[in-house]
């Protein structure tokens, strides 16, 4: 899979390979804190709602995000999330459509 930043500064999921479509098969349950494992150790990170006080269940990234020594959470880079995630899957997207892109929804703490 890989990440792209698109010129509108939204985020765009893609798939490769056939075994990348087979792997996100088989992980559907876990959603997106499965997809961004291969991510996590350079920069990329799912986001708890709570973290930045968003109202939302839907899924968020970021390209950075650090803990404390005492385990706080600190979203510092762009955040983006999947506004349509009450009607749409956005893993079932990815499958259908080889793609799947995330709205920008603006800039951690700086």
């Amino acid at each position: 899979m890989t990440l792209d930043v698109l010129p509108n500064g939204n985020l765009r999921f893609s798939v490769g390979p056939k075994d990348d479509l087979e792997d996100l098969q088989a992980m559907r349950g876990d959603r997106w804190t499965g997809l961004l494992d291969d991510y996590f150790g350079i920069g990329w990170s799912y986001v708890a709602p709570e973290w930045i006080g968003a109202l939302t269940d839907a899924p968020i990234v970021t390209d950075d995000l650090t803990f404390s020594d005492g385990g706080a959470p600190t979203v510092r880079g762009r955040i983006w999330w999947f506004p349509n995630y009450q009607v749409e899957d956005p893993v079932e997207t990815l499958l259908a459509r080889g793609h799947v892109d995330f709205t920008l929804a603006g800039e951690g703490v700086s």
